[in-house]
């Protein structure tokens, strides 16, 4: 597109409050993208947390963030500044001798170098698009400066207002001028709207609360790809018949394990408890094996490619809750190899596995593990209350696929997640989720999930210790091996929903977002 102005965009209804547009009675399109401005998050400085799970909402309504570049160049120089107090601090560690316990990192680099990194770690994020800059948005930004339209105006003597003029033109080229379908997320609403009179158009603009913004301007009901969601509910069907095979209700059998899964390619982890881990480097030829029952989580990472008209190519991944058995030959003291197996039980490993199916008319076939599963402990240890919960709502909950969440109450300051939200599935199934009334993030508190009679607490423990050997161990308070004294644990009214985890709760709300069968295993 060539030069902006307002006789190249589309004709857009004037009034006496142009640029301000009623959200609700709008009869604009819905909107494909969102342009964020750098006022709205965090004074003008750039937060990756922030940023992330915002792009990541829009990206389960079907919608784009989109950052200009000259947004990026802006925060670099607001980076500059604590980069400079991060300098001042380490020049004070250096001349008292202490850098060399904190590090040295080269915080020498000058501000398009922070801009470059920057916008590299932008691009990196999921749903993100950075804008480029136009050459003629530019230079019809420079002009409003100079002649004081649109955002252009005289601030002490120094006229100002090119960057909010060009980053919206930029916008706008993106989209062929079709102000219709963007949003501008700004704290600077007047200066966006005077960019959006002076090209003669109505931009939305949106200054308030992102709680408010998904409620009222964006549909809560994911906008997910109709194929994805068959196949996750044809992988949970089938991932659900062959484990009832496999594992039995809640009794603790030794029956062998899905057919789908290869017993022999696990990684058991670098978190394994030190006793299981000095037996395990004694066995010779070691090898790992799930041991049931079995629990599955959730699926994710769902890829389908089109092999032919009647077959498709599923890859994906399913997380299980399982133990597991590590067998293997011992030396006897007197240096001959022993050929009775020794085992020992890593108890309640969270697994990711990597599968691969064909999917054809009559079902999906051919499931095959495609590389090691990985494993890890489904304990999760915390310092405090805080990092717990946000953890469980950043790390796992908004992590899953075709399940929006909507916050329901208002982030505070400085914390990351909303104390209650609504979880909804991909058929419409919803649940929502609260924490107790007279919770305290410092101390306890329960997450309950309306309806679903399980919830997740987070408990401090506060004789939390680490074994080290026979009849030695450190407490909390030593530097060494210190086992963090907070916990998540699941809670439910029957005894095989109170573990010493979190999955087992995860694992039900899951499967009744997705329409699946809850607690089938373990």
């Amino acid at each position: 597109m060539g030069e902006i102005g307002k006789e190249q965009l589309p004709f857009a209804r004037r009034s006496d409050k142009i640029g301000i547009v009623e959200l609700a009675d709008s009869p604009f399109e819905h909107a494909v993208a969102v342009v964020l401005d750098t006022s709205y998050f965090d004074s003008g400085h750039f937060h990756v947390e922030k940023v992330t799970q915002f792009a990541k909402g829009l990206a389960h309504r079907g919608v784009q963030l989109w950052i200009p570049q000259q947004v990026v160049l802006e925060w670099a120089v607001h980076t500059m500044g604590l980069l400079s107090d991060l300098r001042r601090a380490q020049t004070r560690l250096r001349n008292a001798g202490l850098l060399r316990w904190f590090g040295d990192d080269n915080l020498g680099r000058d501000a398009a170098e922070v801009a470059a990194g920057l916008q590299q770690r932008c691009e990196r994020i999921p749903n993100v698009v950075v804008l480029p800059m136009n050459g003629a948005a530019a230079v019809a930004a420079v002009r409003d400066q100079i002649l004081g339209t649109g955002p252009g105006r005289v601030e002490k003597g120094i006229r100002t207002g090119a960057v909010d003029s060009s980053w919206v033109r930029d916008a706008l080229v993106h989209l062929d001028g079709d102000h219709r379908k963007i949003i501008f997320l700004t704290k600077n609403g007047a200066d966006v709207r005077a960019a959006g009179r002076a090209l003669g158009l109505e931009i939305r603009c949106w200054t308030g609360r992102l709680n408010s913004l998904f409620g009222n301007v964006f549909p809560i009901t994911p906008i997910a790809d109709g194929d994805q969601v068959t196949v996750l509910k044809t992988i949970c069907t089938v991932l659900q018949l062959t484990l009832i095979g496999s594992s039995l209700g809640n009794s603790r059998n030794h029956a062998a394990p899905p057919v789908w899964f290869e017993t022999d390619n696990i990684d058991p982890g670098d978190d394994i408890h030190p006793r299981i881990q000095e037996h395990i480097e004694q066995l010779v030829d070691p090898y790992v094996q799930i041991d049931p029952p079995i629990k599955i989580i959730d699926v994710r990472d769902i890829e389908v490619d089109n092999n032919g008209e009647n077959t498709r190519t599923v890859r994906f991944a399913v997380r299980l809750l399982t133990d597991l058995r590590v067998d293997g030959r011992v030396i006897d003291d007197d240096g001959s190899l022993i050929t009775l197996y020794d085992t020992d039980i890593m108890e309640d490993r969270l697994l990711r596995v990597p599968l691969a199916a064909e999917l054809t008319d009559d079902g999906l076939t051919i499931l095959t593990q495609t590389e090691s599963a990985s494993s890890q402990a489904a304990e999760q240890r915390f310092d405090d209350g805080y990092d717990a919960y946000v953890w469980l709502y950043t790390e796992e909950i908004c992590r899953w696929e075709h399940i929006t969440v909507h916050p329901l109450s208002e982030q505070t300051e400085g914390f990351s997640a909303p104390s209650s939200f609504q979880l909804r599935g991909p058929t419409g199934r919803t649940v929502i989720a609260s924490l107790d009334e007279q919770f305290s993030l410092i101390q306890e508190w329960t997450l309950r999930f309306e309806g679903l009679n399980v919830s997740i607490s987070g408990r401090f423990d506060p004789g939390g210790r680490m074994w080290l050997g026979p009849d030695v161990y450190l407490y909390r308070d030593d530097p060494v091996y210190h086992r963090r004294p907070y916990g998540l644990k699941s809670e439910g009214q029957s005894a095989d929903l109170n573990t010493d985890e979190p999955y087992t709760a995860l694992a039900v709300v899951w499967s009744f977002l997705l329409d699946t069968s809850a607690g089938l295993g373990r």
